[in-house]
């Protein structure tokens, strides 16, 4: 999977995702394309967004992150010094993830359930 731009407190970090984080983000708020549909029908809230992007920085910031956030300065990073909003960074982090996947087909019959197409 490719990296993706992540903005952070020392500057900007390339993320690159792993299964580890794909599988704690499902734990944490279900199938990676449910989480897209509610973030693109504005359906998953504020609070959603921002738990699940602390599982992103977490495991960002054990790769590549030099200046760290803790759980308490990552939302006031987000929502008053991020230079990107945080729907935007989790769109950026699950299209890196879901667009190689679903061009492989290896989620074709999971995207098209998601999309209520199957």
């Amino acid at each position: 999977m490719s990296g993706i731009f992540l903005p952070g407190m020392g500057g900007n970090h390339t993320l690159h995702p792993t299964l580890t984080l794909v599988t704690e983000l499902e734990d944490a708020g279900g199938s990676l394309f449910l989480i897209a549909e509610s973030l693109v029908q504005k359906t998953l809230g504020l609070a959603d967004i921002i738990r699940l992007l602390g599982i992103v920085y977490q495991h960002a910031q054990t790769k590549t992150m030099t200046t760290k956030m803790t759980a308490e300065q990552l939302p006031d990073f987000l929502l008053t010094q991020s230079p990107v909003p945080p729907a935007s960074i989790l769109a950026d982090v699950l299209m890196a993830i879901l667009r190689p996947l679903y061009a492989m087909e290896a989620v074709q019959e999971s995207a098209d359930t998601a999309l209520g197409e199957a």
